[in-house]
């Protein structure tokens, strides 16, 4: 009996072994494309990165281009644009950060609280469809606003009899316009992310909340901003590692690149590509690009 036992203990565990094995390999074969995809285009094109040590000719190609060390990030540190390059691409991603978390944050709650579901689908549309817009269509749309001769805001001034403004020459005033149109075409995303946490939390804790006399305000600070630490925390960290980098369609498109406004709106994005297309100097843009990616 205990070697009939041992047999079929056995033959058991050799037909789990291959069921398991089986569905190993089922799930392999799911995540095939993926990997595949993840090595053409993400770790197959880091073979690039020598490009930013060597002094590169388009003649001689990546390999055969001499080797120049560290030259490349010479010029970049030493570039009288760059502590205006950096600060601008930190800073925006910051103020993007902050205003922009507390934003979508309080438009979630809205949300949360708003009853009609015809209501509710017509908010959800509004602040979600910009986000599916094009960086250069939201640039048609702040030229019709900002432009000088034809834009609504100066005809706007005037009807009014104000002060005209040149706002593509006006380069202080570009912080508060690239923070209302990121706001505008990106919120969408955030607040419903934030949404579907606060609709996660359990309704027990707002009817107790309720009975215990805690007013509309009391209930936000004391239940839904604590459930909402943790995917705040989750969508900061997954913000910090692009610190060094920027939308490179708002930054381009939507000063129309002009040179006046490079003070406020020049960031490593476009300083790249500006670069590439002026100098041809690929292994200084290439330098510029690994920083982003070693500080990300």
């Amino acid at each position: 009996m205990g070697i009939l036992r041992g047999a079929l203990e056995s033959r058991d565990n050799k037909q789990r072994t291959i069921g398991r094995n089986k569905a190993t390999a089922e799930l392999f074969l799911l995540q095939l494309p993926a990997i595949v995809y993840v090595l053409l285009f993400s770790y197959l094109p880091m073979i690039g990165i020598i490009v930013a040590f060597k002094n590169y000719r388009f003649s001689l190609g990546i390999f055969g281009s001499e080797w120049c060390g560290l030259k490349n990030f010479e010029f970049l540190f030493r570039s009288d644009t760059f502590a205006t390059l950096l600060r601008n691409t930190i800073g925006y991603n910051v103020l993007f950060l902050v205003v922009g978390n507390i934003v979508n944050i309080s438009l979630a709650v809205m949300m949360y609280n708003i009853k009609s579901k015809a209501s509710l689908k017509f908010v959800q549309s509004s602040i979600f469809i910009p986000y599916f817009l094009s960086w250069v269509v939201v640039s048609y749309i702040s030229y019709a606003f900002l432009s000088y001769d034809v834009g609504a805001l100066n005809k706007i001034s005037a009807f009014f009899g104000w002060d005209l403004h040149q706002y593509y020459n006006e380069p202080n005033k570009w912080p508060i316009i690239f923070l209302l149109f990121t706001i505008w075409k990106g919120s969408g995303f955030g607040t419903l992310v934030y949404y579907g946490s606060i609709l996660s939390i359990d309704t027990d804790l707002f009817e107790a909340a309720a009975l215990d006399g805690c007013g509309y305000l009391r209930r936000i600070w004391h239940i839904i901003l604590p459930q909402l630490k943790v995917t705040a925390a989750t969508l900061m960290i997954l913000s910090l590692g692009n610190i060094m980098r920027s939308d490179f369609g708002m930054y381009f498109y939507l000063p129309m690149d002009e040179g006046a406004l490079y003070k406020t709106t020049d960031v490593i994005d476009t300083y790249i590509m500006r670069s590439i297309r002026e100098t041809n100097n690929l292994s200084a843009s290439s330098a510029a690009s690994f920083l982003q990616s070693v500080v990300g």
